[in-house]
């Protein structure tokens, strides 16, 4: 389900004019193609991946899980000493929360993925796949696509409320022609 939703949002930033890299298009992982490699190795690549993109933005789609089944809702997550990420995934839960309902869930963080990466990132938790509501609605294709509007609505917020965050939009022009 990560993967669909991730082409959804790469579709619906795609239409809005972005250029956009995907650190996988198949369901295999990089530790899958070299049996000798760990999950670890498997962050390092990726992270090595993102940053010779020289992207503006990092999304890293995921999905939630919890022991209880009542567990609902997205969360987005940002390295912790990223003013900039953190204003990014408050955009973003913002605009989500338009159909998960959830309450405004971002957290400071960690992960591999957005502290090692020069890039300005979010790790999005779409919902809980343990969650019997949310998973029915995370296996459709039409809730990927208001996943991504939504994703998509949340860094144009960013974008406009925090120019100074991000490059100028005649040179964002430039970059996507």
């Amino acid at each position: 389900m990560n993967l669909k939703i991730s082409f959804a949002l790469k579709d619906e930033l795609e239409s809005r004019g972005a250029k956009v890299y995907m650190t996988r298009e198949d369901e295999q992982d990089m530790t899958k193609r070299n049996h000798h490699y760990s999950k670890q190795d498997d962050m390092y690549l990726r992270v090595k991946k993102i940053d010779s993109y020289k992207s503006d933005y990092l999304m890293s789609i995921h999905l939630n899980s919890a022991p209880a089944s009542s567990a609902w809702g997205s969360q987005v997550f940002y390295y912790k000493n990223s003013d900039k990420g953190k204003r990014l995934a408050e955009e973003i839960q913002s605009t989500m929360k338009e159909i998960t309902g959830s309450p405004k869930r971002i957290s400071g963080s960690s992960f591999r993925v957005l502290r090692a990466t020069q890039t300005v990132g979010v790790l999005i938790e779409c919902g809980f796949i343990s969650n019997a509501n949310e998973r029915g609605q995370l296996q459709s294709s039409k809730y990927h696509q208001k996943l991504a509007v939504k994703i998509c609505d949340g860094l144009e917020n960013y974008r406009e409320k925090y120019p100074e965050d991000t490059i100028k939009k005649e040179d964002f022009e430039k970059i996507l022609n």
